[in-house]
Parts: structure tokens; sequence; C-alpha cells
């Protein structure tokens, strides 16, 4: 790491150790949450463990159908789409000091470009965001009313 320029200071380390220990931290806490669901009539299946853990693991779907793949792409993408727009997730967990809703498109455009989310997922996104479905979600997560340029970006996002 770094030979690549990156610092392994105590945040770094951290970063490394919280995308190593993902998997083990839900398993951990799937050993919980599975009686409950059991409970509450929910069957678990294998495919909804390894959809949490796409974003950090996708080479656990290779071979999987196309629904369950999808059905990852669409966790990442709303996922990373709030954490980008989450002020307190943003600089608690990212170090970052402000949100940005072009730079959250810009990160869903480089997952797709990684191959992580399909264009189709991403275009739908950013057609429901243009519909302003995700207004009252992205208020909340911002902890204030979206502006007026917000608005503008988001109602003319669906053209990328």
């Amino acid at each position: 790491m770094e030979n690549s320029g990156i610092v392994l200071d105590r945040w770094a380390r951290e970063q490394v150790e919280m995308r190593l220990g993902y998997a083990r931290r839900l398993a951990r806490r799937l050993r919980v949450v599975k009686p409950l669901l059991r409970d509450m009539g929910i069957m678990w299946s294998p495919w909804m463990g390894r959809i949490m853990l796409y974003y950090y693991y996708p080479e656990k779907l290779e071979g999987a159908e196309s629904w369950v793949r999808q059905l990852a792409e669409i966790l990442v993408a709303c996922e990373q789409f709030e954490a980008y727009s989450n002020q307190r997730r943003g600089r608690d967990y990212y170090a970052r000091q402000r949100e940005s809703l072009s730079e959250a498109f810009a990160y869903l455009n480089a997952l797709q470009d990684e191959g992580l989310l399909s264009p189709s997922v991403v275009g739908t996104l950013r057609a429901l965001a243009a519909e302003g479905r995700f207004d009252t979600l992205l208020e909340e997560a911002k902890g204030q009313r979206l502006s007026r340029g917000e608005r503008l970006l988001l109602r003319q996002c669906h053209k990328g």
C-alpha cells in the first residue's frame, strides 16, 4: 500500500480492518437476527447474506442468478447514494467535511465504470431521483431541506 502512495496511519488501518472484518461482523449479527426473522415467519436464504456482502466482496456473487446480482447492485447503489448525502456519516465514517449530490452521482458512475453497478441500476436510480422519489430521504440524511440548486440537480440527474 505504501508503494501506491497510501500512508498506513491509524485511520488507514481502521479502514482496512473495517472492510476485511465486515463479513465476520455480519455473520455475528446474523446469528442473533436469523432466529428473530424465523419467529416473524421470514425464511432466510443464503443469497440474502451474499447481497449484503457485495460491495466489499463482489466475487461472492460470481455465478449467481442475474436477479440476485441486480438486488445486490440496487442495495449498493441506494446505500452509497444515501451515504454520500448523510452529513453525520460523512464526517464520522468517510472523513468528509461536506456532502455533495454531484459527488454522489460521480461515485455511482465510478462504481458503474468499475463494473460493480450496471447501467440499468444507475439509470433507474437517476430516473427515480429526477422524479423526486428520494427527496424526503435525502433531506433526512442531510438534516435539512434540499436547496434550490440540489433540487435542480436532482431533477436533471437522469441526463447523466
